[in-house]
């Protein structure tokens, strides 16, 4: 039995651990699922997931003290380039 998962759920998936991770201050474990979830963000249509993204991304540019990246990420994270 072959069973395919969809980019899009994987994606989600991601951001999901991503988000929790944030909560309990594991910025350096969520980075990891920031990279998986970075090679699929461009293979979802799903808009409340990208910026979701986006703003875990610089929540987690901000916590590994990468504070003009997360600026730049926090400052219109709709509008943005996708990395």
């Amino acid at each position: 039995m072959d069973r395919t998962i969809s980019a899009d759920y994987k994606f989600s998936v991601y951001v999901r651990i991503m988000r929790n991770l944030l909560e309990e201050d594991e910025a350096i474990q969520a980075m990891q699922y920031l990279n998986r979830a970075n090679l699929l963000i461009h293979e979802t249509k799903n808009v409340e997931y990208i910026l979701f993204f986006k703003l875990c991304q610089a929540r987690i540019l901000d916590a590994t003290r990468r504070f003009l990246d997360a600026a730049s990420k926090y400052r219109n994270p709709l509008h943005s380039p996708i990395n």
